[in-house]
């Protein structure tokens, strides 16, 4: 082990099922790898190079990578590692080890074997990108972790070119401006073939580099085909330190492009060592590839970003997605489907972790957060972010601790006039005034300043004893419901989905209705969508409603609507006197001409509901984190006959197969089962693997949804003025 130089560090990556096959057949194995034998697919390996350039990797190595192993390297040392499962990154020493896993840092004397163990410590989060240098001291965690002088490339110690860093105003002879003309007028716009390009860049690196000849490398490094992560690393390296990052800023997108879907490691390691890639980001598309380049690059890019691990983990922050910025050139230009589905995946991926910060953004409205880190992740997708404040009810403090409520403002940019906290997540807040919870109501006035323009706000909160308004029903009241002789329902499509999803959204519920035996008559118009269902809610007509929609919900919102709708009525007759009926409520204006049913919408009509002896209102509350909307309604409603049926998570999109959680629970609802039931049923259906983090929708009565609503809950009337003293809402910003 003494041949390995001091710190050499070396970064593993092991698919799921490779760590399965061989966690107990195969010990690690570290070998010193013969370069000239290594073929061009470098990602089969994980290699480290010490100070004299040898390269080595350390692998559990899976069978079929035996034989390969062999053909290309020397095994010169085996270390049996127990308890070790799925590494992460390895940091050698001269006799000791240190390895990362998901949740844990391990240190192994390995002068004795079996390797002992010499200290375990707990990782904050078993979710960490493997890359941060949070567990370790040293920052190179990549492949290439020699370091390496300006204008040196790493691969042998003689590799160094007194002119690589050449001013890129030189003057150029005839004949190499020839070449560069060639190079860009003809190979550029043609699909990579290696031996033309050989005539202007040799496939063999040379020992020397001019500023001419690094400025070629770099135009056919634009090249999906044209670069090998391993033969050409110490060219990038180079480029990388040279000039010409700043001389072509579109060249070094497209380099560090190409970095990404031919060589994570590299990647990595280039905005790690160059944290100016991330910032400093040309727009412009590459100047060296064919449509059909573009085409193979932009699909590498997104099918990457859309299956990160960055989405399956719970506490991103803004921060683990700067790797971005010299994608820009790419997302900017995706056709609006894949743009919207890119930009909604890593947005939300935020979003959710700061729904989860539980120091000091807990109970602020899901739908607020998303709105604020759309405008910080906006720029990503050459999206121009817009500017807004809002102020918002919110706990300061642990929940276990010392949690308080307060008056929270929110800003796109820093707040003056408080202590303006910048959160990892892309967005300001600040505390106003600490609210007393013991209180039954509460006024305060807030004023504060936001991108030099001032605001007011006028906040009345009150609260309520959740155990006082609780639901105690255990299942719908079926001596209730069909006391009329009929079952009502209505769904209503939320006015923030797209045109194509609500079309199938709307189509998925005429579908599961139909298929139940109901029969729609001709589409009829409102004029005045809240209207209609205030009155729908305050009559006896309706038992349960359904909300369909993205993440809207706040303090002012509790449904985002379409002024205009179009409904469907779907009748399903079951003998002479009974029937079922069903409102299909269906958006007809754009989102920007979206109206909404208030918290004090529905409470208004749940009295209305109570001098009519409607009875319960069962009402399946399907947006995202709609929980926190729903102790808003249910702190401003306080009836025992709200039924608020929300998500903890995030619903997916209804569809009529018959084994969508949502549609467990209008089956439920309609036939009366307890909640207890519904639930069993909705979780049965709900896929352990893909649904982990989506449809977790909490019943009455369930230990969760006594634990989410317990103790004091509070609901908060705010209104805001702007710098002109009128009226301010930042959904009129967006």
């Amino acid at each position: 082990m003494a041949q390995i130089v001091l710190g050499v560090l070396i970064s593993i990556w092991i698919t799921f099922g490779h760590a399965k096959d061989c966690i107990d057949q195969y010990p690690y194995s570290i070998w010193k790898i013969d370069a000239e034998k290594l073929y061009s697919d470098s990602n089969h390996f994980t290699i480290a190079q010490d100070k004299d350039g040898q390269i080595y990797t350390i692998e559990k190595p899976h069978p079929d990578r035996l034989l390969i192993h062999n053909s290309i390297s020397q095994k010169i040392e085996q270390i049996t590692l127990p308890g070790v499962k799925e590494p992460i990154a390895f940091l050698l020493n001269d006799s000791t080890i240190t390895v990362i896993e998901n949740d844990r840092r391990v240190v192994f004397d390995i002068s004795q074997s079996p390797a002992k163990e010499i200290s375990s410590e707990k990782t904050r989060n078993k979710f960490n990108d493997w890359r941060q240098d949070r567990f370790l001291p040293e920052k190179n965690q990549f492949r290439y972790h020699k370091k390496v002088t300006t204008c040196a490339l790493p691969m042998s110690s003689d590799f160094i070119a007194d002119s690589c860093c050449q001013d890129s105003t030189t003057v150029l002879g005839t004949e190499e401006k020839s070449a560069r003309d060639v190079l860009i007028n003809t190979l550029c716009t043609q699909e990579f073939d290696e031996k033309k390009w050989e005539a202007l860049v040799p496939k063999t690196i040379p020992k020397t580099l001019t500023h001419e000849q690094a400025l070629r490398y770099l135009y056919k490094f634009q090249k999906p085909d044209g670069f090998d992560s391993f033969r050409d690393a110490p060219v990038v390296l180079t480029l990388l330190k040279s000039d010409l990052m700043t001389t072509y800023p579109a060249l070094k997108s497209g380099l560090i492009q190409i970095l990404y879907i031919k060589d994570y490691t590299l990647y990595y390691y280039a905005l790690e060592n160059f944290p100016q890639l991330t910032k400093e980001v040309s727009i412009e598309k590459s100047p060296c590839r064919t449509p059909a380049e573009e085409k193979v690059v932009e699909k590498i890019v997104v099918d990457r970003i859309l299956s990160s691990h960055l989405l399956k983990n719970p506490a991103i922050k803004l921060s683990d997605w700067d790797f971005l910025g010299p994608l820009t050139p790419i997302l900017k230009n995706l056709n609006n489907a894949k743009k919207q589905a890119v930009y909604k995946a890593v947005y939300n991926s935020i979003a959710s972790g700061a729904s989860m910060d539980a120091r000091n953004l807990t109970g602020i409205f899901y739908s607020k957060l998303l709105k604020f880190i759309k405008q910080a992740v906006a720029p990503y997708f050459g999206i121009k972010p817009k500017v807004f404040t809002d102020i918002t009810v919110g706990e300061k403090g642990f929940k276990e601790t010392s949690q308080e409520e307060h008056l929270v403002i929110l800003g796109t940019n820093p707040i003056e006039g408080f202590k303006s906290i910048q959160s990892p997540y892309g967005f300001y807040y600040a505390f106003g005034p600490k609210l007393d919870e013991k209180s039954k109501e509460q006024s305060a006035n807030v004023t504060w300043t936001h991108e030099g323009k001032k605001f007011s706000a006028n906040a009345k909160v009150s609260w309520a004893n959740f155990s006082d308004i609780a639901p105690t029903a255990k299942a719908p009241d079926q001596k209730q419901i069909w006391a009329d002789n009929k079952l009502v329902g209505a769904v209503v499509i939320g006015a923030n989905l797209d045109a194509s999803r609500r079309e199938t959204t709307a189509d998925a519920y005429i579908d599961y209705y139909q298929a139940s035996g109901f029969t729609f008559a001709e589409a009829t118009e409102i004029k005045d969508t809240p209207e209609f269902l205030i009155k729908l809610i305050g009559s006896k007509e309706v038992d349960y409603l359904v909300k369909d929609s993205h993440s809207a919900g706040d303090e002012k919102t509790s449904m985002p609507l379409s002024p205009e709708s179009k409904i469907l009525i779907g009748t399903k007759i079951i003998d002479k006197d009974t029937k079922e009926q069903v409102y299909l409520v269906f958006p007809q204006n754009d989102y920007a001409n979206m109206a909404k049913l208030t918290p004090e919408d529905l409470n208004e009509a749940m009295k209305q509901r109570a001098q009519n002896n409607g009875g319960q209102l069962i009402y399946l509350n399907s947006s995202c984190s709609s929980s926190y909307v729903a102790k808003n309604e249910m702190a401003t409603i306080q009836s025992r006959d709200f039924i608020d049926i929300a998500a903890s998570n995030e619903p997916t999109a209804f569809t009529s197969r018959d084994n969508h959680p949502k549609r467990f629970i209008l089956d439920g609802i309609r036939a009366g089962t307890s909640w207890a039931s519904i639930k069993s049923n909705v979780d049965a259906a709900r896929d352990p693997k893909k649904d982990a983090t989506k449809n977790n929708f909490i019943f009455p009565g369930e230990s969760e949804f006594n634990e989410f609503y317990q103790g004091r809950i509070s609901s908060a009337h705010i209104q805001i003025s702007g710098p002109d003293g009128l009226p301010y809402n930042m959904a009129d910003e967006l």
